[in-house]
């Protein structure tokens, strides 16, 4: 306990000295809102533009303003490494549980650990075994498929995690305002609320989300693509997607008999959208991702 005390007392005496700092100036706008006739100022609307050069300006001052202040706590090291060896005493914890033809697949965070790893058993009481060790893959590929993780960030820790240093990833996402995506508009118009607010998929179509996901981890490269969908008419599309693609082919399954071809309708309509003298083409954007780990 004594260890800590200096800490805690040196943080005590921070809070209370007046701050001898002065923050990074912070602009204001003239954005307002109006609602049953009264209307709102919002000086800092131009804030949530998170791709604008200023805000990025204004978050890296702010940051290296705490940045340089965190850095001044004296035994600040001592504290944070008394609160890592604290944190390796949890117990473990174990999520996405499943059972597939006989093993059970799980992921397992120990204590201290800030990505969790994935293990199998045969049976509930078989051996628990790694699956995948860290650095275990001289490469790691996907084909529009990681970009639908529930968890995206949890999803790229993976595959950072299993993608040894000198590796390669290769990654293709459908652009975040590709032909796909407004398909999947089209969809999503019947498709009941989710139960929780996700992020959308699509989001992995952004080259500023892949840098988020992946940069600190992979030294990334981009170029972009078009892949072509075509079939003889917009009712074969309908045909193809509703009874072989699993998300369309669910939904159409859930709706009632009004619902389902209302959908019917908007699908091979938006389809239609792509005529050729041969059918229908669809151009569909993605970007080619390709990193090295670093």
């Amino acid at each position: 306990m004594f260890r800590v005390l200096p800490a805690l007392a040196t943080l005590a005496i921070l809070v209370q000295t007046p701050a001898p700092w002065s923050y990074p100036p912070t602009k204001t706008g003239d954005a307002t809102d109006t609602y049953f006739g009264k209307t709102y100022k919002d000086p800092y609307r131009w804030l949530e533009n998170l791709k604008d050069q200023d805000v990025e300006a204004w978050f890296k001052s702010q940051a290296d303003l705490t940045d340089a202040l965190l850095a001044r706590i004296p035994a600040r090291d001592a504290l944070a490494n008394e609160w890592m060896a604290l944190d390796k005493l949890k117990p473990a914890s174990y999520s996405q549980i499943t059972n597939e033809h006989g093993r059970v697949f799980y992921k397992k965070t120990l204590g201290g650990e800030n990505v969790g790893k994935l293990y199998y058993r045969d049976g509930w009481e078989g051996a628990e075994s790694l699956l995948f060790e860290d650095g275990a893959f001289d490469a790691v590929v996907s084909t529009f498929g990681v970009m639908f993780a529930s968890r995206p960030e949890a999803a790229a820790a993976e595959l950072a995690r299993v993608c040894r240093p000198g590796g390669r990833i290769a990654l293709t996402t459908w652009l975040s305002d590709s032909n796909l995506f407004k398909m999947f508009e089209v969809m999503r118009r019947y498709m009941a609320p989710p139960a929780r607010a996700a992020r959308s998929p699509f989001e992995w179509g952004a080259i500023d989300r892949l840098r988020e996901l992946l940069g600190a981890a992979f030294d990334l490269r981009f170029e972009r693509g078009t892949s072509y969908y075509r079939q003889p008419s917009a009712d074969a599309a309908w045909e193809t997607f509703s009874n072989g693609y699993g998300p369309t082919r669910a939904l159409a399954t859930s709706l009632a008999d009004a619902q389902r071809e209302a959908l019917r309708a908007d699908f091979t309509a938006f389809h239609a959208n792509f005529p050729t003298d041969l059918g229908i083409c669809v151009p569909r954007e993605y970007w080619l991702t390709v990193g090295t780990r670093i």
